[in-house]
């Protein structure tokens, strides 16, 4: 494992193979806040960069193309936290508005006669504002989405000349997030060392976390604290306002390039929390020429609109898919049972298998399926975007507890496969076939059986576990042991 900093983006190197390393891009891994978007930790980029490469920045990363993977709660139905806040910002151009950081905090009122609170001064011809909260409480809020007409100076600001909006558009209210600390370190003979500048070692790790900010709270709280002759610089605006909800996440990157977030997010206030991922992604690109093929084990065939989809055996992303749809009990192959990884394979120009890239939680916390299942109405939603949504915990949530995680793995035959996620002294076995297939696995300690499909087989000998199956129907089997 290497960790190479650099500016706005930091690279993770791992070995994949004899030929390859596995370079894995990421952002906001270094502290930074611009007063204007979120900045959580992210990943840009992925890519199979060749051993002899002398500049791992330049070597094309053409396993991945990354926009959006830092995961987002919902309360009260909306995506807010990750890259996300609530929509409810609107932006307007006034040409030579004459409006400065000093005015931020200032009220308006337009021609409806709604509240308006300016709260970001972009540049000399862009304003953007948020209305009052029209909700039924602080809590359970709601937003004015549009201004009409003009905007008449009510108080608290220098510049009192209206605002006559020429065009308007509605955006994120963002930063929506409150970073209380964000840490690199990487692990060296066993011992934690914070990462300042380019290292080697076994494992790196990130600590992030933050607070999610009330919108609702963020005008009014711009107003009240802005100083008599305004603020000094523009404020960034997730400073003010009311907590939410609080987020507490380890990201593990493994020596083989595994990627895991141990996660725990709270509620702190009376907003409604609806649901929590833990993870997710975009689809992988198709490296080897043969297409992208996506599996989820533990479903069954379902119907939206009235077409049929069937990803109980590898699907190729370049077909039809859902517009969206939700993944319902009715949908799992066991209600108590919950689907709960998804594969996407790659596969070459002759249709072989020659790549995995696995999603998914571990059986830990409130990811155990006894727990998970009482606590989730849909697995995943389906979209016609193609990016993998799989959903950790849902409904009147007060806090998320899990381990999620992200693996890419090689694939050498086209019967089946194996995969190893190593957490905390465990590693957890996820095997898969498609065919008739004897799937071999070392293993240091004695494996347990943690859930096995009917048509297959295991055994155990001489530090081996031996996956079998005659059935041509897909089928697996999860393990974990002692490492």
């Amino acid at each position: 494992m290497k960790i190479c900093k650099g500016y706005g983006s930091t690279l993770f190197i791992s070995n994949f193979d004899d030929d390859f390393n596995l370079v894995q891009k990421m952002t906001n891994v270094i502290a930074s806040d611009d007063g204007v978007l979120n900045r959580p930790v992210d990943f840009l980029e992925s890519g199979l960069a060749p051993k002899n490469c002398s500049d791992e920045w330049t070597c094309s990363p053409v396993l991945a193309i990354n926009t959006d993977e830092a995961v987002p709660p919902r309360v009260n139905t909306i995506a807010i936290g990750g890259n996300h806040g609530h929509p409810c910002a609107i932006e307007v151009i006034h040409y030579g508005h004459g409006k400065t950081c000093r005015d931020v905090g200032s009220v308006y009122k337009d021609e409806d006669g709604v509240i308006f609170y300016l709260v970001q001064v972009p540049n000399e011809d862009v304003l953007t504002f948020v209305s009052e909260n029209v909700g039924k409480s602080k809590y359970d809020y709601a937003f004015v989405l549009k201004i009409t007409g003009k905007l008449t100076f009510v108080r608290s600001g220098l510049n009192t000349l209206d605002v006559r909006p020429e065009v308007q558009v509605l955006k994120y209210l963002t930063p929506a997030i409150r970073h209380e600390k964000i840490d690199l370190f990487i692990i060296q003979d066993g011992k934690r060392k914070r990462v300042i500048k380019d290292e080697e070692g076994e494992t790196a790790q990130i600590r992030e976390v933050y607070s999610v900010i009330n919108p609702a709270t963020v005008g009014p709280a711009l107003e009240k604290n802005r100083p008599k002759e305004g603020y000094d610089k523009c404020p960034i605006i997730s400073d003010y306002g009311e907590k939410m909800l609080g987020y507490d996440a380890t990201y593990n990157i493994l020596d083989d390039g595994t990627y895991i977030n141990d996660f725990y997010i709270e509620k702190l206030s009376e907003a409604t929390f609806n649901s929590y991922m833990g993870v997710m992604a975009q689809e992988r690109r198709d490296f080897f020429g043969g297409g992208v093929f996506r599996y989820m084990p533990k479903t069954l065939p379902f119907t939206a609109d009235g077409v049929t989809y069937d990803f109980t055996k590898p699907k190729s992303i370049e077909s039809a898919f859902p517009k969206k749809h939700y993944l319902t009990k009715e949908s799992w192959t066991n209600t108590d049972n919950p689907p709960d990884r998804f594969i996407d394979i790659l596969r070459n120009k002759d249709g072989n298998n020659k790549l995995g890239f696995a999603l998914g939680y571990l059986p830990l916390y409130d990811g155990e399926p006894q727990v998970r299942k009482n606590n989730l109405s849909h697995a995943i939603d389906i979209r016609n975007s193609i990016k993998l949504y799989p959903v950790f915990k849902d409904g009147d949530l007060k806090s998320a507890r899990g381990v999620a995680y992200k693996k890419y793995f090689k694939i050498e035959r086209d019967e089946g496969y194996y995969y190893t996620i190593t957490f905390e002294g465990v590693k957890y076995i996820y095997c898969d076939t498609f065919a008739p297939a004897k799937l071999e696995i070392p293993i240091d300690n004695n494996a347990e059986l943690l859930e096995i499909s009917s048509d297959i087989s295991y055994s155990l000998k001489d530090g081996k576990l031996t996956v079998e199956t005659t059935s041509y129907k897909p089928q697996f089997a999860v393990f974990k042991c002692r490492v």
